[in-house]
């Protein structure tokens, strides 16, 4: 298999792959958020109440603290020890975890995301990997006899950049020198990546990715950003023009005007890129081996044997045999609906007991549009007519004993749904079982 037929397995897989733009799960997610900032529903009436209760962001808000104590009270994660000679060296390991994540990142918003995507969205998903990171310092050395200046020159990742000889105490000569010290080392890696990044296998029946045939990371990155990863500047000019946004991601950022590229920048030119962990008989030998593949535009950059997928997905409710499964804001969007329909319709009945409309006869009006003209007038104190008892005030029933029984109805559904109760938190230790 060349580059060019991997190139075209990966992109006929992303087109059918869960999460992509216009995808059911692309569409339920733009509707849990719409629901969540209570956007307006498309059936209002002028005249009457618009409010949009807000059942959904309740939900999420409440059930969110009390999900993020299970993991940042004590230990994100807890090694097993195998046997009684490795309790120690388990539970250093579990603080180590803990120090790299919260202490060295920030893991504590990356796992607010990640916990928050599941209780709003079918699947949320998270990235954890090794990253190499290059850090130079710049350190001062002072009187170095000539031995030591060699054996610091022929140091690793030392490169001198400054030096004055001095007279030494013992008649030879002393060095103050200034060095860049250039040091590697890894660094773990651990954010929330947005849904519509993540293609998932069609064929995928688990929310478990380890044995997924399929999975990408889509994302969008600046031809800077794509030069410092080490990618040549020969295969960007082949890739050609950057990549939109997704409907979604549009969505999503509804608050961010848009900011088309600056072509007078080729730096901060965006391109697409694939970062795709696929099984592909790659080599001939008839045994799909798991490869990850680096993919701009459709330009192969980066093609290697691999055995790890650092994406990670989890679900608020699990369901079987799916990928996807049910947030929180999912299952509490039609209660949302009807609390909200029966706000209005108790609102607009109490705006109307406040200011009745009114019943006016013919033999009220004075010549022209005075009594009308007042009759509109909210502020008018003084309605001049004819005949003032042509002017009766609508009659109408409140609905409040009708509908504020099935209000609070609908509320206790929430909480047995969701297990959501603001005056019962839930409780961290059960939620660990």
């Amino acid at each position: 298999m060349d580059d060019s037929e991997l190139a075209n397995l990966i992109e006929r897989k992303l087109e059918t792959a869960i999460n992509g733009d216009g995808s059911p799960e692309s569409d339920a997610r733009q509707k849990s958020l719409d629901y969540y900032l209570g956007e307006l529903y498309g059936n209002e009436r002028d005249g009457h109440s618009k409010v949009v209760t807000r059942e959904v962001f309740e939900a999420v808000e409440w059930a969110l603290p009390s999900f993020m104590r299970v993991f940042t009270a004590d230990r994100v994660a807890v090694f097993i020890p195998e046997g009684v000679e490795d309790q120690a060296a388990a539970e250093q390991e579990s603080d180590v975890v803990r120090h790299l994540l919260f202490d060295q990142e920030n893991g504590y918003l990356a796992l607010h995301n990640w916990v928050k995507d599941c209780l709003m969205y079918p699947t949320g998903y998270t990235k954890l990997w090794v990253e190499q990171v290059e850090k130079t310092t710049t350190e001062r050395y002072r009187a170095l006899t000539l031995e030591q200046l060699v054996d610091l020159s022929d140091s690793d990742g030392v490169e001198l950049v400054a030096g004055t000889e001095i007279p030494g105490p013992d008649g030879l000569p002393r060095y103050d020198v200034e060095v860049k010290v250039t040091t590697t080392k890894p660094c773990l890696r651990f954010e929330a990546v947005p849904a519509d990044e993540v293609r998932v296998s069609n064929r995928h029946r688990s929310v478990e990715l380890d044995d997924c045939d399929f999975v990408s990371h889509v994302t969008k990155k600046t031809r800077s950003e794509l030069l410092e990863m080490g990618i040549d500047a020969a295969l960007l000019d082949k890739v050609g023009e950057g990549a939109d946004d997704s409907n979604e991601a549009v969505n999503r950022d509804r608050f961010n005007l848009e900011d088309p590229d600056d072509e007078s920048d080729l730096s901060l030119r965006e391109y697409e890129v694939s970062e795709a962990y696929l099984l592909v008989d790659y080599d001939g030998d008839g045994i799909a081996e798991r490869r990850k593949v680096l993919m701009i535009g459709r330009e192969i950059a980066e093609n290697e044997e691999t055995d790890y997928i650092p994406l990670v997905a989890m679900a608020a409710i699990i369901m079987p045999h799916q990928h996807s499964g049910i947030g929180y804001a999912e299952s509490t969007q039609d209660l949302q609906l009807i609390s909200s329909t029966l706000m209005r319709q108790l609102l607009t009945n109490l705006y109307r007991i406040n200011q009745p409309r009114k019943r006016v006869g013919e033999n009220a009006l004075l010549e022209g549009s005075i009594t009308m003209d007042a009759l509109l007038d909210a502020a008018a104190e003084l309605i001049p007519c004819r005949d003032p008892m042509s002017i009766v005030d609508e009659q109408i029933q409140s609905l409040a004993p009708a509908i504020l029984p099935v209000m609070d109805r609908v509320d206790a559904q929430k909480q047995l749904r969701t297990g959501v109760n603001p005056n019962i938190a839930l409780d961290a230790d059960v939620l660990k079982q």
